[in-house]
């Protein structure tokens, strides 16, 4: 069986971000024919519960990136010396002397046949793998460049030259390290699109993001004129979400439906969410331990987005749950789905709002919606049928 190295900059367990979800089921597929070795960086120090991930893992290796002190002008030093030098936080973050010697050494003590790099902030370790005639694969979440000039374009005048910066330095990083991969794996045709433009000489395929089926089954009884959110609640683009929700499409629904409840879910709620919630229509609960249950006791999900690149696994979650969605375009994006069938699709807040109030007054159209959501995910974002076409993905490298 040949040896595949998957370097990732987060433990992708649990599964409670998008992220997560992704890598381990894609770790979890290939490893049907694979070998795996896992070498993961570690943000957040913490205690890791191993058991899960290594029913599929040969082995794992996990390094903490350096702390740094968060005090405002800390921060300040910190951007103004990645300004000046053309860095990326995020691959500045994840890229430093001590972590290339150490996977230097993992590298030769494996000796893998394949290696996946998760994330393009990791792209510039590709030649570290090119050198030693392993095969490299980018699985590309998003494309982060695009990411960066959302935020540059909705940012604030404070904000405006570092996420400038930051964008054309991502930029930067993708056109200068994708060409080369052997393989470059995104999540739609749309992003596939972009890659070609980036690097045209390499070989891509889409790996949509997936649910596992088995594991999205759910009796929990259902709580009426209850709304939901569920992300990781210090990432940009999900609280710039919520907190549009909230000021300009939560009010008309709560006007029509007087008891309903907005739940907003998800680790490290930022401090500009908080100022919204009373506890009784609009609730902040952090972190959930069972997101199956969680989204199974609430009536349906919203996904508001204005921002964000790739594609969101948690509606493809709630679909499989028989959740009917409530998406922007921003949303909905790279998604097979058709609007009014299997998700509502809205870009204006009045008319956002009137799909939510339709949907919780008409419990037949919930569930009709509902029924046709499960049954795309069950037609093309299985995991299992995802994780055959990367291994066919594989075969053709």
């Amino acid at each position: 069986m040949k040896k595949l190295l998957v370097l990732s900059p987060y433990f992708p367990w649990p599964l409670d971000e998008g992220g997560h979800i992704r890598t381990f089921n894609i770790i979890k597929a290939l490893s049907k024919k694979f070998e795996i070795y896992l070498f993961s960086f570690l943000v957040e120090q913490r205690a890791l519960e191993t058991s899960e991930l290594m029913k599929y893992c040969k082995n794992c290796i996990t390094i903490n990136v350096p702390k740094h002190r968060k005090d405002i002008v800390s921060k300040l030093l910190r951007n103004g010396r990645r300004m000046l030098f053309l860095k990326n936080p995020s691959v500045d973050t994840f890229l430093y002397a001590a972590a290339r010697n150490i996977l230097a050494d993992y590298i030769k003590a494996v000796r893998p046949d394949f290696a996946i790099i998760e994330h393009s902030w990791l792209a510039p370790y590709v030649p570290m793998f090119n050198t030693s005639g392993i095969k490299t694969v980018l699985d590309a979440h998003n494309i982060e460049a695009d990411l960066w000039k959302q935020f540059y374009n909705d940012s604030n005048l404070l904000k405006r030259s570092p996420y400038y910066v930051f964008w054309k330095s991502m930029v930067i990083n993708e056109k200068r390290f994708m060409p080369y991969f052997d393989l470059i794996v995104s999540t739609s045709e749309s992003e596939d699109t972009k890659i070609k433009e980036i690097a045209p000489n390499v070989q891509r395929a889409v790996i949509p993001n997936g649910v596992d089926l088995d594991r999205f089954v759910s009796n929990e009884p259902e709580e009426q004129n209850s709304v939901y959110f569920i992300g990781l609640m210090r990432y940009p683009p999900n609280v710039q979400a919520v907190s549009y929700f909230l000021e300009k499409i939560f009010p008309s629904v709560k006007q029509a439906v007087p008891g309903v409840k907005f739940y907003i879910a998800g680790k490290d709620p930022a401090g500009d969410l908080r100022r919204f919630s009373d506890g009784k229509n609009i609730i902040i609960t952090g972190y959930v331990p069972d997101a199956v249950q969680f989204m199974t006791r609430h009536a349906l999900m919203v996904a508001p987005f204005l921002q964000g690149s790739g594609t969101r696994t948690k509606i493809l979650e709630a679909m499989a749950l028989k959740k009917p969605v409530v998406a922007t375009s921003r949303g909905a994006d790279g998604l097979k789905v058709t609007n009014g069938k299997d998700i509502c699709i809205e870009d204006h807040p009045k008319a956002f709002a009137r799909a939510v109030i339709d949907l919780l007054k008409n419990n037949s159209r919930r569930k009709t919606i509902g029924e046709e959501a499960r049954r795309t995910v069950t037609l093309n974002y299985s995991w299992e049928h995802i994780g055959n076409g990367l291994i066919d993905s594989f075969k053709e490298m």
